[in-house]
């Protein structure tokens, strides 16, 4: 026997037909195991139907229905008090009672503003000689960054200037 085997001829139609078969599918009808293209309502993409999303709700830690949080491990009676003045910023979030700093962290600009204000103040001076130096300073970064942040509006530079008018008037 040679290496080529005889098939009959129903044999051949039969693969040719199951061939002519699995090629006119589609790609999830090829590939079951894969699944269908979807679109998910969960997470709003297309993907394979195999791909199972799970939705997701976030849950509080405290229940807001109940005036007073949940028990926190190491209570008493003593640091309930403690507790009750947290109570608000546990329940609502310490965001919406977050403010600007008092003191805020400097940026590029104002370090700027502080070397050019040293610089141009002498060793030993006066009031005056620092608004002066400010007022320079001011006028240096507003060319080289804007207006916005160092110049301050017209009214209140005209009101700076009238205190200043009826300082060295006294």
């Amino acid at each position: 026997m040679s290496d080529e085997q005889i098939v009959s001829p129903e044999v051949a139609q039969a693969a040719d037909k199951a061939l002519k078969e699995i090629r006119s599918r589609s790609f999830s009808g090829r590939h079951p195991e894969l699944g269908k293209m979807v679109k998910c309502q969960v997470c709003e993409r297309r993907h394979r139907s195999s791909i199972v999303c799970e939705q997701k709700f976030s849950t509080g830690r405290y229940d807001l229905r109940d005036p007073k949080p949940l028990l926190i491990a190491g209570v008493t009676p003593e640091t309930e008090t403690v507790v009750e003045s947290r109570k608000i910023r546990a329940l609502i979030g310490a965001r919406l009672f977050a403010k600007k700093r008092l003191h805020p962290h400097p940026n590029k600009r104002m370090l700027r503003f502080v070397e050019l204000v040293r610089q141009f103040t002498p060793d030993e001076y006066e009031q005056e000689d620092l608004v002066r130096a400010r007022k320079k300073a001011a006028r240096i970064l507003a060319q080289e960054f804007g207006r916005r942040g160092f110049l301050p509006p017209i009214w209140q530079r005209r009101k700076e200037d009238d205190n200043a008018g009826t300082s060295t008037q006294e």
